[in-house]
């Protein structure tokens, strides 16, 4: 099988993705393939014709490319976004010229969609949507709240002492010393973390 006949290959920069984009283009003229770099958006637009004789366009996908841009080119196979989302592009002008439009797997995409899994989970298991209305009806925060019960958690060392006595502290290596201003001294002040008698510093 013949190997592919080198493409040209328009990358547009962006300011905070423009290391990427030159070891993309790095890595593509090492392929063998012609690229035409633009440093950021403002160095395409001002380009007369910026998509003339390029075959793929390698932009982030709010770059403007609009039908009257589109119109300017008749080679170009495809548009790809080195980031998520194609806002920029005008889909159904880039359909009619049978133009791809494709997110490329770099390492930010696969990032940012791990990220996006997350949150969507964590919004769905703690009915984000839900809190959000509810602090704008300022209810917030309801008995009924789905955030897990700090109650149920083991708590910090809580014996007692006399006011103005010096906190006990649990025999329990690394715990916390016990809140007790104000608090009546039992006989033997019990950590109720690890059901410890507690020692005084």
């Amino acid at each position: 099988m013949e190997p592919a006949a080198p493409l040209d290959v328009g990358i547009v920069g962006w300011h905070s993705h423009n290391e990427m984009f030159d070891a993309i283009g790095a890595d593509l003229r090492q392929a063998g393939h012609r690229i035409i770099r633009y440093a950021h958006r403002e160095a395409f637009t001002a380009t007369p014709d910026p998509l003339a004789g390029i075959d793929v366009l390698l932009c982030v996908g709010v770059l403007p490319l609009t039908r009257a841009t589109l119109a300017t080119t008749s080679r170009l196979r495809a548009i790809v976004s080195a980031v998520t989302g194609v806002d920029g592009v005008d889909t159904a002008a880039a359909t009619e010229r049978t133009v791809v439009i494709a997110n490329a797997q770099t390492e930010e995409n696969i990032i940012g969609m791990a990220e996006a899994t997350v949150l969507l989970m964590l919004a769905a298991l703690y009915d984000l949507d839900g809190a959000q209305d509810r602090v704008r009806k300022g209810l917030w925060r309801p008995r009924n709240s789905r955030r897990p019960n700090s109650a149920a958690r083991p708590s910090a060392c809580s014996g007692s002492a006399r006011s103005g006595a010096k906190p006990r502290v649990c025999s329990r290596r690394g715990a916390q010393p016990c809140s007790t201003a104000g608090a009546a001294m039992p006989t033997r002040p019990v950590c109720r973390r690890c059901s410890a008698s507690t020692s005084t510093p």
